[in-house]
């Protein structure tokens, strides 16, 4: 697991897929293991297989609220906004803190023109972000400012950026992991 997370972050994903393949040869049905799988599958590009397993790993473990993100971004970048919407739904019931999947249900709700449920989301969002930041965050935003300081950016898709002044974007967890 930790080859494929390192492939991941060195921006490799086809040596990601490769090592996280094997850990599931030693234990297949291990549901963290499907999910990481799935977003390396997802980053390189091969969404008809992320979402295969990502299946899998929903079946396998039903409350996994990553699974269930993973399998709406995929659905999303696949085309199918409305069962993207379902699966980023069924996240944030799984973990109503999960800051990830309110904001990747906002994004998707927003980019199909859902605008009042999304800002209603992201407000949602920035209540998960005051109660549970990432690990790697030193400090939570104040939540008055979260949503002024979030963009969704339009051009990539599940990239967020809670941006800290003009000078110093700071990159949000849920993207993909390319370096560029």
């Amino acid at each position: 697991m930790q080859l494929g997370e390192a492939s991941l972050t060195a921006g490799k994903p086809r040596e990601a897929v490769d090592a996280y393949e094997h850990a599931l040869r030693l234990q297949r049905d291990f549901p963290r293991g499907l999910v990481s799988l799935a977003g390396a599958l997802r980053v390189s590009g091969e969404l008809t297989r992320a979402a295969a397993t990502l299946q899998r790993a929903t079946q396998v473990e039903p409350g996994t609220p990553a699974a269930w993100f993973q399998a709406g971004a995929v659905d999303f970048e696949s085309g199918h906004a409305a069962e993207a919407i379902g699966k980023m739904e069924k996240a944030v019931a799984l973990d109503p803190d999960l800051y990830g999947g309110r904001t990747g249900l906002a994004e998707i709700l927003w980019r199909t023109g859902r605008n009042d449920r999304a800002a209603s989301e992201l407000e949602n969002a920035s209540t998960a972000w005051a109660i549970r930041p990432h690990p790697r965050q030193r400090s939570s935003l104040p939540r008055e400012d979260f949503i002024d300081r979030l963009i969704i950016r339009q051009d990539l898709p599940f990239q967020h950026q809670a941006v800290t002044n003009s000078r110093s974007p700071r990159r949000g967890r849920f993207r993909n992991p390319d370096p560029s």
